[in-house]
């Protein structure tokens, strides 16, 4: 039985380590953005997608009960009512484990969860739903996220069964289970060679189906280094696509809601900073679980030696918090990074995405290995915005 404890056991600490604790603690639990528990009851898939990026290398094949009810405990207690906790079911496939599992989740969070703020999401690709799962998660407010890049033609190419089939026929299938039980359809997007001479496509495809979606290079850690040459993209084609993306949504009567472009032009007209890639929020609005228990500072540094921050069982929530990895990762600043210093566009990038900066080979104090592209993006974006507002004052003079 995992136990809430309520106070700091930082005794065996010195005064320096219990400083360090504190404030860490405490800004965790100022942040205005919810915090994000990354959960992986797995690293399995039923798939073999030549572009992912999980690193097999947990433990353990699947997440036990003590790991599971360690994870809800102490992210909970870590948190303390302060914020909102996304807690996002992750994998590999988290639906390999089958309903049973979500059932117990359910029943843990019931148990420890009570005054505070959770929302839970399944990000899954959409083979593995049946109907009675649906009903299940419709009824205890899950959200469904699905692996979803495109029309057949581009989602085949890399989306595919460990046997070469394709299986946009199979998640097509589930979108229309997901509609009959009027659920909301979110999906992630991968952006890759095959995608670039059809952004068109693509947007009109998710436009046509309703689904709201976030689009994301490839990034390169883990099994996909090896196979980025033949899907992985520059930062400027990268630029340029989401360019021509965002066009087709600023002008658009009726847009669908696409990520990152809705978060970027909300940073540039708000004072707070949105977006995993863009607030600098790393280990103070996320954490990954891994299956037995491994903490890490993002999904994609998961398996990772480098990035262990230690572990759910066998480490409290303050010898976390007082880990060099924990330190290191969130001091990085644009302050520390030459090149992001007198870059017009750091206010609304900070430095961008931690794990782009060290598939560059240069650590984490590097700028995002697609900045040139992202630089590109902000530019287009607010020539377009300047120039919308222009045209709005001139019709009211």
């Amino acid at each position: 039985m995992v136990e809430i404890q309520s106070d700091f056991i930082i005794d065996d600490f010195d005064c320096e380590q219990k400083k360090i604790v504190t404030e860490n603690w405490e800004n965790l639990k100022r942040r205005k953005h919810p915090f994000a528990a990354i959960v992986k009851p797995t690293d399995n898939c039923n798939m073999a997608c030549p572009y992912c990026y999980v690193d097999r290398k947990s433990t353990k094949l699947w997440m036990e009960n003590d790991v599971l009810e360690a994870t809800i405990v102490k992210i909970t207690r870590l948190i303390q009512n302060q914020r909102l906790i996304h807690f996002i079911w992750h994998g590999g496939e988290p639906l390999l484990l089958g309903l049973n599992f979500f059932k117990k989740i359910v029943a843990l969070q019931r148990k420890h969860c009570l005054g505070t703020k959770i929302e839970n999401c399944i990000q899954t690709n959409g083979t593995l739903l049946t109907e009675e799962m649906i009903r299940f998660f419709v009824k205890n407010h899950f959200s469904i996220s699905l692996s979803i890049d495109g029309p057949a033609s581009i989602h085949n190419i890399n989306r595919k069964f460990p046997n070469g089939e394709g299986s946009f026929d199979k998640v097509m299938q589930t979108v229309t289970l997901l509609r009959k039980y009027g659920q909301v359809i979110g999906a992630v997007a991968v952006i890759t060679k095959a995608t670039l001479p059809n952004i068109r496509n693509l947007y009109s495809f998710m436009k046509k189906l309703g689904i709201q979606f976030r689009i994301n290079p490839i990034i390169q850690v883990g099994p996909d280094r090896q196979n980025y040459d033949a899907s992985g993209i520059t930062a400027l084609e990268y630029g340029k696509a989401m360019q021509e993306l965002f066009d087709l949504w600023f002008f658009d009567d009726t847009p669908i809601h696409i990520d990152p472009i809705n978060i970027i032009v909300g940073n540039m007209i708000s004072n707070t900073v949105w977006g995993c890639d863009y607030h600098r929020g790393c280990l103070q609005d996320i954490i990954c679980i891994n299956p037995d228990g491994n903490l890490y500072p993002c999904g994609q540094f998961a398996g990772n030696e480098k990035f262990y921050l230690g572990n759910i069982l066998k480490d409290s929530i303050e010898t976390v918090l007082s880990n060099p990895v924990f330190l290191e990762v969130r001091q990085r600043s644009p302050k520390l990074i030459k090149e992001c210093q007198s870059c017009e566009f750091v206010r609304i990038c900070n430095s961008g995405c931690l794990v782009a900066a060290w598939m560059r080979g240069k650590g984490i104090l590097a700028p995002d290995y697609f900045c040139e592209g992202r630089k590109l993006l902000f530019a287009h974006i607010r020539k377009r915005l300047e120039d919308e507002i222009d045209r709005v004052q001139k019709l009211y003079k």
